[in-house]
């Protein structure tokens, strides 16, 4: 408690000191109208892998982070965000806890610093950011850079959108490769991205299309990518469908080759009575040659981006050749404010050549239980199972998180 009240405190200077002008001011006057947001949250997860040589961990995970928004003047607002967030495991080698993975007082971070200016139905927003792309990770580890983002509404039926972020923290597996006859690369110290983004609303159909290109500077060259998405949404006789696809390709001046990667893949869901059903299935392909490597269509091999099919465990980011993958799942309330929800997935990784193909399944049952609009806790157990045709590896991992927005 006492951490979260420094924290505060923190927090509110900060965003006092950046919407304050530059002759200083009373202090409830600089905090006037600034709109507070952020959540705590504590998670609790243990993973035990179970083969010839069974071992487990424990991970304890919190984090806290408070966003401000500051209207500056009529057409001007300006956002801060700030906060930490500590994960500590014990000992992985064994079954046996270590002390070695303490816990520490982490430093606070800013995450966001941005000015967003709304001039003649454009909106721009400048600074530090969250990258808004389809191509990188937006749950666990947010991607951030400085940037600028453009954003406008033509009509009712026409959207538009751009991006370009100059300096990023996107680890990028691009330039990391070690190939017979190459050196090992270093990693990139210079990367920019730029999306372009339109969306249109259809009638019963909304479409959106994305453009993405990046350059990675590294030793030896450099690296561009060519990244292109589409989506589609829309809802017919009470079910909701999904559709995307998602390709990228990349060359390197060093002459690297690289593959080019696709993921495919299909959604729907549905309510009948109080259970919600929902399906998916994709198709991934990497078409690695005898001269290429791998890549993904995430920039930066994160299996919850937009472009992926995500369980818990299981994604299709782990299809390393050619392969597939779907799930069904359902969810329904069990109790006032308890709702529970089980899913089962499966994917196959052909094997290339005379490989094995690799075959996963996953089991994922979860229980939230919502005490407030702003509070919830929940409770999940997840069984992977991993058939390499010479090994069978059972990966069993939970979790119990407590959460509080605001």
């Amino acid at each position: 408690m006492t951490k979260f009240a420094k924290m505060s405190m923190v927090a509110a200077v900060a965003v006092a000191g950046f919407a304050s002008t530059a002759s200083a001011g009373n202090l409830e006057d600089a905090i006037k109208g600034v709109q507070v947001s952020g959540y705590v949250d504590y998670r609790l997860e243990n993973k035990s892998v179970e083969n010839n040589s069974a071992k487990s961990f424990n991970v304890n995970e919190y984090a806290v982070n408070v966003t401000a928004n500051s209207k500056v003047n009529d057409v001007v607002s300006a956002t801060v965000s700030v906060g930490f967030d500590e994960v500590t495991t014990d000992n992985t080698n064994s079954n046996e806890s270590s002390a070695a993975n303490q816990d520490a007082n982490p430093s606070l971070n800013v995450d966001k610093a941005y000015f967003t200016a709304n001039i003649g139905g454009v909106a721009l927003m400048a600074g530090k950011q969250a990258i808004p792309s389809v191509f990188v990770d937006k749950v666990d580890t947010v991607k951030t850079g400085a940037g600028v983002v453009a954003l406008s509404k033509i009509n009712d039926s026409l959207t538009v959108a751009a991006a370009h972020f100059m300096n990023n923290n996107i680890k990028t597996v691009f330039g990391t490769t070690t190939m017979t006859g190459h050196t090992a690369e270093v990693l990139a110290t210079d990367t920019k991205t730029t999306e372009l983004v339109a969306v249109i609303n259809a009638g019963i159909a909304n479409v959106e299309a994305r453009y993405n290109m990046t350059d990675v500077a590294h030793l030896g060259g450099g690296t561009e990518a060519d990244g292109y998405y589409v989506k589609a949404t829309a809802n017919v006789a009470g079910i909701a469908l999904d559709a995307r696809y998602a390709a990228m390709s990349a060359d390197s001046a060093d002459g690297l080759k690289w593959a080019d990667s696709s993921v495919a893949q299909l959604r729907a869901s549905t309510n009948v009575g109080p259970v919600t059903l929902n399906a998916a299935v994709a198709k991934a392909d990497k078409s690695l040659g005898s001269n290429a490597v791998k890549t993904d269509v995430a920039l930066d091999g994160d299996n919850d981006a937009d472009t992926h099919l995500k369980v818990w465990q299981l994604s299709t980011a782990a299809i390393t050749n050619k392969g597939n993958a779907y799930s069904v799942g359902a969810s329904m309330p069990v109790a006032q404010n308890v709702t529970a929800s089980l899913t089962y997935a499966q994917a196959t990784d052909d094997g290339v050549g005379a490989a094995h193909d690799t075959d996963y399944t996953e089991t994922l049952a979860q229980l939230t239980y919502k005490m407030s609009n702003n509070f919830t806790v929940h409770g999940r157990y997840s069984v992977l199972n991993t058939d390499t045709g010479t090994t069978d590896t059972d990966t069993k991992y939970s979790r119990i998180q407590v959460r509080y927005t605001f």
